[in-house]
C-alpha cells in the first residue's frame, strides 16, 4: 500500500429486487465509510430519468421508472440508464470541497448485466457490486405497504416484483435475476444483523485490513467455482463442493461428459475428446427438437385432429421455438425446460459420485453450488444424507422444493432440523477471493503485529482519476445527449 492510493476514488453498486429494504444497507456503508475517511455520495440511476407525472402514487411512479428505463435501454444500449447517470457522478465529484477525504460513490441500483460489465469496464478494480437478498414474500410485503391505498395492490406488487426479475416479454428490460450472481459480495438483509457485520468487514477488507480470513462458506463456494472453470459444457459452467461442517472438503464435481472407467473428463485424456462442442451439438437440445418434432407431426397429422400441419409448417415453428429469439407465445414453454437428457454429469451429482467412489461419507455435509441445483440433483443430495445446500445462481428452470417439499425447504432464515435446506451464499464472492484476501504485510521488523488502523487506512486497489475520467465523461455526455 502506500500513500499514493490516498483519496483514490471508490465505486459501489447494490443489486437487488425491487421491494428489498436497501436503507440499512446504505446506511452501515455510510458509517464504515466514515471510519475510514471516506464520505459517501448514493447516485440514484432513475435520477437521470423522465419525472412520473404529478400526483402519481407509488405504484405509478415506480412503473413509469421503468418505463422509462426500458425505452432508453431500446433506443441506446442496456447500460444507457447506467450511463446517463455518471453525469450525476461528475457533478458531485467537481463539487467537492474537502480533499482531505475520499469518495465513494454508490450506484443505486443496477438492473442489468451490461451495467456491471460497464462499470467493471470503466473503472476496474476500485469498483465493487454489493447483491442483497431478501426473500419473495417479505418483498412483496414491502411493495403492497407501499402500495396501501390501492385495491389491486397484492396484483401490482406481483407484476413489478416479476417484471424486475425478468422482463420476458422485453429484451431491453430490467433483469435482476441475471444481474444478481455477478456480485462482489453477498448480502442476506433479511438477517439485518449478520449483514450490518458483513458490510463492516468488507470495508476493512477493501481497505486493506490482512487478518479477516475466509469463512467456512466462502472457502467452499471458491472451491466450488473452481471446480466450475473446467467445464466445457455448452450450456454454463457449474462447480460444486461438498464440505464437512467444520469446513473440511469432502468432495468436488463440475457440469462434465463422464468416462469409462469413473471419473470425468480431463484435456490430458488419451483418446477422442467426447464433449458436446466437439459433436457441434447440445445433446439436450438436441432430444428436445425431436420431442417437439415428433409431438407436432402427431398433432398435425392425426384422423382427428383439428389442426393440420404439413411438413413446412411444422419446419417453420420449429424454427420459431427454436430461434435466438422466440415470438411472445412461445417464449417460456416449459417443454423446453426438459433437461433430463444432458450428457454431462451435473456438478452436484458428480460430487457425490467423486465422494461414493472414493469411499468419503457425506452424510450430514454442506454443498456448496455455483447455481441453485435442479430436481435431478436434489434427489441425490437427499438421498446422500447431505444436510445443507448454498447456492449463487438461481435456477428458475429447477422443480426442487416443488417436487419434495416434505424434505426441501428454500430458506434465507437458517437450516431446520427436519429439512434439507437451500440457502443463498452470504459473503464475499468466488471473483473477489483472490483479491481481498491476498496478504498485506502483517508485522513490523521487530516481529510484532503491524495492527490494522481505520483512520490510517488505504484503499486496497486504488486507481488515479486519469485511468477513466476520460471514458467516464464521453459516455455521460454522449448518452445526455442521446436522451434528450
Amino acid at each position: 500500500m502506500g500513500d499514493k492510493f490516498e483519496n483514490h476514488d471508490l465505486f459501489l453498486a447494490l443489486i437487488a429486487p425491487t421491494g428489498t429494504d436497501l436503507e440499512p444497507v446504505v446506511t452501515c456503508l455510510k458509517d464504515q465509510l466514515q471510519s475510514v475517511n471516506y464520505d459517501l455520495e448514493v447516485i440514484r440511476l432513475s435520477s437521470g430519468l423522465p419525472k412520473p407525472p404529478a400526483g402519481s402514487d407509488e405504484f405509478d411512479r415506480i412503473k413509469h421508472l421503468m418505463d422509462a428505463g426500458d425505452e432508453l435501454r431500446k433506443q441506446h444500449g442496456h447500460d444507457a440508464v447506467l450511463k446517463l447517470a455518471l453525469n450525476e457522478v461528475i457533478e458531485k465529484r467537481n463539487a467537492k470541497k474537502d480533499t482531505s477525504r475520499g469518495t465513494a460513490y454508490l450506484f443505486r441500483s443496477l438492473k442489468t448485466p451490461q451495467e456491471v460489465y460497464s462499470l467493471r469496464e470503466l473503472y476496474g478494480k476500485p469498483f465493487y457490486a454489493i447483491s442483497a437478498f431478501s426473500a419473495k414474500e417479505r418483498r412483496i410485503k414491502n411493495l403492497t405497504e407501499r402500495f396501501s391505498t390501492r385495491d389491486t395492490k397484492d396484483t401490482d406488487a406481483n407484476y413489478l416484483s416479476t417484471r424486475d426479475e425478468t422482463d420476458s416479454e422485453k429484451s431491453n428490460g430490467q433483469n435482476v435475476r441475471d444481474t444478481f450472481p455477478l456480485a462482489d459480495l453477498f448480502l442476506n438483509v433479511d438477517k439485518l444483523g449478520p449483514a450490518k457485520e458483513q458490510v463492516h468487514r468488507f470495508v476493512e477488507l477493501i481497505f486493506g485490513n490482512t487478518f479477516n480470513t475466509p469463512t467456512k462458506e466462502e472457502y467452499g463456494m471458491f472451491i466450488a467455482q473452481g471446480a466450475a472453470l473446467r467445464s466445457a459444457d455448452l450450456g454454463r459452467q457449474v462447480g460444486a463442493a461438498i464440505a464437512s461442517p467444520d469446513g473440511d472438503i469432502l468432495s468436488i464435481g463440475t457440469n462434465e461428459v463422464p468416462l469409462f472407467g469413473g471419473g470425468q473428463f480431463w484435456p490430458d485424456y488419451q483418446g477422442p475428446d467426447p464433449r458436446d462442442y466437439v459433436r457441434d451439438e447440445d445433446w439436450n437440445s438436441k432430444k428436445l427438437k425431436e420431442l417437439v418434432r415428433d409431438l407436432l407431426k402427431r398433432i398435425g397429422s392425426g384422423a382427428e385432429s383439428p389442426v393440420k400441419l404439413d411438413h413446412s409448417q411444422i419446419e417453420a415453428l420449429m424454427q420459431d421455438i427454436f430461434s435466438e429469439s422466440p415470438p411472445k407465445h412461445l417464449k417460456g414453454a416449459e417443454i423446453l425446460s426438459v433437461i433430463g437428457f444432458y450428457r454431462s454429469t451435473h456438478a452436484e451429482t458428480s460430487a457425490i459420485v467423486d465422494a461414493a467412489r472414493r469411499g468419503v461419507s457425506i452424510r450430514n455435509s454442506h454443498l456448496f453450488a455455483t447455481a441453485f441445483p435442479c430436481q435431478e440433483c436434489a434427489r441425490h443430495i437427499l438421498t446422500a444424507g447431505i444436510k445443507r445446500v448454498f447456492y449463487i445462481e438461481p435456477y428458475p428452470k429447477s422443480l426442487a422444493e416443488e417436487q419434495y417439499p416434505d424434505s426441501i425447504v428454500v430458506t434465507s432464515s437458517g437450516s431446520p432440523a427436519d429439512k434439507l435446506s437451500f440457502e443463498p451464499f452470504v459473503g464475499i464472492a468466488p471473483r473477489q477471493y483472490m483479491w481481498v484476501f491476498a496478504k498485506n504485510k502483517r508485522k513490523k521488523k521487530d516481529g510484532t503485529v503491524l495492527r490494522w488502523i481505520p483512520t490510517e487506512a488505504r484503499l486496497r486497489y486504488g486507481r488515479p482519476i486519469d485511468f477513466f475520467q476520460k471514458v467516464e465523461q464521453q459516455w455521460a455526455e454522449q448518452t445526455k445527449a442521446q436522451a434528450k
